[in-house]
């Protein structure tokens, strides 16, 4: 082999390496491989177990240490002995959450945000979005950066987040792509699983949103390219009677787990780039004789 086929050969490898990096938080979820607990970090894990039904989610607030309309713990309809945290009802329309992590999660290679929730009892008006963020907040209501989605009954969002999380500096939430994913006026019956994966190769990160394992959105951006999270902050909103809607409605929710994603193991990623790199000059060297 000589030199210049030697350096095709490394721009080919050097090339598809990124290439599997951007596209491996797809991979995850299209293909379903569960990642390694060793090398993976559990950030936040609530199933609400250890909290009293008619109490305050232990952890969750508008304002960290501020229990004003704050949500609480109910039994899950489908299966009472379980606990699940619940949106207030009555006629409030929106409603805003946040779980400041203890120490901020540090640059990963990549957060992966799992739940459930239930919109049984709330017909077609709801929508709920939640966002990976950077900072703290002052309160629910601000941004500080970082990635996250909306999903209601008829649209889907993935958004960027920026700001400073207190009152002289708000921020706000762009949306990075939507698409019309659920048939408009969808009611999602019984309990949805939704996973929310933001990993990044240091250049642009992937962003991608499943549904009860369907990938609804899948796009990269590089607006924020270090995975990192402090805050999970929640905006919902439900059709209540202030405008015209029923009283009461509420969303439920259950089985909350926040993790860093590990990198892919180098020798696993490299393979498929060197195969595909030992082809092509094959083919190349072929050509040239």
């Amino acid at each position: 082999m000589n030199s210049t086929s030697s350096i095709y050969l490394l721009r080919v490898v050097a090339s598809r390496y990124h290439q599997l990096r951007r596209l491996w938080g797809i991979y995850l979820l299209a293909s379903g491989l569960s990642v390694s607990t060793a090398s993976s970090t559990i950030l936040l894990q609530d199933d609400f177990s250890s909290d009293t039904v008619g109490g305050y989610a232990t952890g969750w607030a508008v304002t960290p240490g501020n229990t004003n309309a704050q949500w609480l713990i109910a039994s899950d309809p489908t299966s009472p002995e379980n606990n699940v945290m619940t949106t207030p009802g009555g006629t409030t329309r929106t409603t805003n959450q946040q779980y400041r992590l203890s120490a901020s999660s540090g640059s990963v290679p990549g957060l992966k945000l799992s739940f459930r929730f239930n919109t049984s009892g709330v017909g077609t008006g709801w929508n709920l979005r939640w966002y990976l963020e950077s900072g703290t907040l002052n309160s629910a209501a601000f941004y500080t950066p970082g990635y996250g989605f909306a999903l209601s009954s008829s649209s889907v969002q993935i958004n960027s987040t920026s700001g400073g999380g207190t009152s002289t500096d708000q921020g706000s939430a762009t949306i990075v792509g939507s698409a019309l994913s659920l048939a408009p006026g969808t009611i999602l019956s019984g309990w949805n699983t939704v996973d929310f994966l933001w990993t990044s190769d240091g250049s642009i990160s992937t962003l991608s949103l499943t549904l009860n394992g369907e990938v609804l959105m899948t796009l990269t951006d590089s607006t924020h390219v270090t995975p990192s999270v402090r805050t999970l902050r929640v905006d919902n909103f439900l059709n209540n009677s202030t405008s015209g809607g029923t009283t009461g409605l509420a969303l439920l929710y259950d089985d909350f787990q926040l993790q860093s994603v590990p990198e892919p193991k180098v020798s696993i990623v490299l393979l498929p780039a060197i195969g595909i790199g030992l082809l092509l000059w094959r083919r190349r060297a072929r050509l040239t004789v």
